[in-house]
């Protein structure tokens, strides 16, 4: 099967769950509001952090731990760069745009990226309306009462003393910590792009990347629909404290919330909502991609910080309990097994520096 079939069969499943939503009283929207940010900040972002981890590798020596320390070293920098809520990073792909397009074009890889770029967006607008399908189920049956208990219990243990729920997240007190966390949140989406490019470049199976990534959404649907659970910033948003209102993090959770509700009154809602607590899929896409990049040696290891930061930052902000990232990061593992043996030698070699990502694009493009 072909990226194209693969394509058109997503955009037939995307148009069944769009009348489903309609049968079941909810009036569905294509989520256009994203397609800006993707275009414009999101992909030229990925694709600058996959030139930039070649180019540090390249220029880090021929020693291997060297290269390796750089990348997380580039890593941490991508990690505190990424601010949605900064209007100078938000003007600086005004120039990283142009560039990322001309870089695409030149490599001559155009065609497949923009099919796969169109493949996750029809898929990801898909999972969305299976959520709201799922949310109209979980009416009068969330558990998130029970999960909460174990949730202070935990907390409890950890801090050995009574937790107050009310005003706990972010756990996190300190403003720059919190931002550190924030940004690694939203740092996922980026890194999917990322992920997707290399496996492009390296002619890994592209099916196989999308197979592995839905896989994780699908399992969480089938978990909501047997015991829904939430999270705290929907079930319990006392539980967030007032002075990081303000943020990004919160207008995302209130997003979150007045979509869950909007779906359980079946009226209007926006095409981006999600509400699967557990199991995590920020955590279980945060391993299973850290897995994906193992394609790319210094890729992996420039994204290995982000990554935890990305795990972490699910319970850290508030999003979601403990077990949540528990079962996530169980599901990554899962999904990713038939990924956990070593690279093929031809791929390590291609990656380790020795030859750029955006030349290797381009000598294909060439040889083509």
């Amino acid at each position: 099967m072909t990226m194209s079939r693969v394509l058109v069969g997503l955009c037939t499943f995307y148009a069944t769950t769009m009348l489903a939503l309609y049968c079941a009283g909810i009036r569905p929207a294509i989520p256009w509001s994203l397609l800006p940010l993707l275009i414009l900040i999101v992909i030229p972002f990925a694709l600058g952090a996959t030139g930039a981890v070649s180019v540090v590798a390249r220029y880090a020596g021929p020693s291997p731990l060297m290269s390796k320390g750089c990348c997380v070293l580039l890593g941490t920098m991508l990690l505190l760069a990424y601010r949605l809520d900064s209007p100078l990073f938000l003007l600086s792909h005004v120039v990283i745009f142009p560039i990322a397009v001309r870089s695409v074009w030149r490599s001559g890889l155009a065609r497949p990226l923009t099919v796969m770029i169109a493949a996750l967006s029809v898929g990801y607008a898909s999972i969305w309306n299976l959520n709201y399908l799922a949310a109209v189920l979980s009416k009068d049956r969330v558990a998130d009462a029970a999960v909460k208990a174990l949730d202070l219990a935990l907390y409890q243990l950890l801090f050995r003393g009574p937790v107050d729920y009310v005003g706990f997240f972010p756990i996190v007190r300190s403003e720059a910590l919190f931002r550190v966390f924030e940004s690694g949140y939203v740092l996922l989406l980026p890194e999917i792009f990322v992920v997707s490019w290399l496996w492009i470049v390296t002619q890994r199976d592209p099916i196989g990347f999308l197979r592995t990534f839905f896989t994780c959404y699908v399992i969480g649907l089938i978990v909501f629909a047997i015991y829904p659970v939430v999270g705290p910033c929907i079930q319990f948003p006392e539980s967030f404290r007032p002075e990081f209102r303000g943020t990004l993090t919160f207008r995302l959770m209130e997003g979150m919330a007045s979509e869950y509700t909007a779906a359980l009154q079946r009226t209007s809602v926006n095409g981006l909502g999600y509400f699967v607590a557990i199991p995590s899929l920020h955590a279980a896409l945060a391993v299973a991609l850290q897995v994906l990049l193992r394609v790319s040696p210094l890729h992996f290891w420039a994204f290995l910080p982000i990554n935890v930061v990305v795990a972490s930052s699910t319970v850290i902000l508030g999003y979601h309990y403990v077990v949540d990232m528990m079962a996530g990061v169980a599901l990554g593992m899962l999904v990713t097994m038939p990924y956990w043996r070593r690279p093929r030698s031809r791929v390590r070699q291609i990656c380790r520096g020795e030859i750029a990502t955006w030349s290797l694009a381009r000598e294909r493009s060439v040889r083509e």
